[in-house]
């Protein structure tokens, strides 16, 4: 399992929330209503989409609310969509991402209140204190839950799933012409995405035991000793799932993949819900992609 290569890469957790007398978090707190979320970024644009499960449009302040949105139905959610400019605690996440080793674990609405969960890597704690007591100074409602040392990906995970049902999918893809891409890190590497993008580039952390010459600004050492880097990188191949999951509104906990030369084997983690709309994906990419070949290697459920 790909999750246990890349388990330790960042040692750092951090847990915020905050509230606000925003209509949706209103609308959370007098319902009691759990939304999970997510966060897609594109340079300094941010958008969080909520899915807020199907039924609480039972509540006629709830179905008013869904209806200003125009908020579309996805696999048993409406999901409504919410930027920075809307909610101006939001901005955190821009300053947060320009940090390196950011990377989101999980965003919801729970009870009025935002959380959201982070790791990063110890060695850039000073900037990211010096952008959280910021945001805690000018806004009151603004918490920092826990900061403290990270427990493993896998049981970040697995706590992930007592809350959402998860499935996963490992596939093994070939490309036929060549390298799996143009990576300053070369051709033998692991990396987790850090978030979602929906500006086709893959931000990602890197665990490799080269170091290469051709290392440009594009990639940021993190800690060198231990292997670990921060690059951005272009794969259309990749950039295709991302971009159909993101028009369908579909989220995602884990996007970790592994480079061998001209093989790039992938895992992703994501609700049980969406499985066979994942597995449409794959075979979507098989008609787009003639010079790769894609093998599934497990799906199941997670853990």
């Amino acid at each position: 399992m790909l999750v246990n290569e890349v388990d330790r890469l960042l040692d750092r957790q951090c847990s915020l929330s905050f509230t606000n007398d925003y209509q949706i978090f209103e609308i959370s707190r007098k319902f009691g209503i759990r939304a999970p979320s997510i966060v897609l970024l594109d340079h300094d644009k941010i958008e969080v989409l909520f899915y807020i499960q199907r039924g609480a449009e039972k509540y006629r302040e709830v179905k008013i609310f869904l209806d200003s949105l125009d908020a579309k139905e996805v696999y048993g959610n409406w999901v409504v969509s919410s930027k920075t400019d809307e909610y101006d605690e939001l901005s955190v996440i821009q300053e947060l991402s320009r940090i390196p080793s950011f990377s989101i674990d999980g965003i919801y609405l729970d009870q009025g209140d935002l959380h959201l969960h982070f790791r990063f890597h110890s060695n850039f704690n000073e900037p990211l204190s010096t952008v959280l007591g910021h945001y805690v100074s000018i806004f009151p409602n603004f918490h920092i839950q826990r900061l403290g040392p990270s427990p493993s990906l896998f049981q970040i995970l697995k706590n992930a799933a007592t809350y959402v049902p998860l499935s996963q999918i490992s596939t093994v893809n070939v490309h036929e012409t060549g390298p799996v891409e143009e990576n300053p890190l070369g051709t033998d590497w692991i990396r987790e995405v850090k978030f979602i993008s929906t500006d086709g580039m893959i931000h990602a952390i890197y665990k490799t035991g080269s170091t290469s010459e051709k290392m440009d600004r594009k990639v940021t050492a993190i800690s060198p000793d231990e292997g670990i880097y921060e690059a951005t990188t272009e794969n259309e191949f990749v950039d295709f799932y991302s971009r159909k999951t993101n028009n369908d509104a579909i989220s995602s906990f884990s996007r970790i993949q592994s480079a061998k030369g001209n093989t790039l084997f992938s895992n992703s983690i994501f609700p049980r819900s969406y499985l066979r709309n994942y597995l449409k994906i794959i075979s979507d990419a098989r008609e787009q992609f003639k010079d790769w070949r894609i093998s599934l290697l497990d799906v199941g459920d997670f853990p």
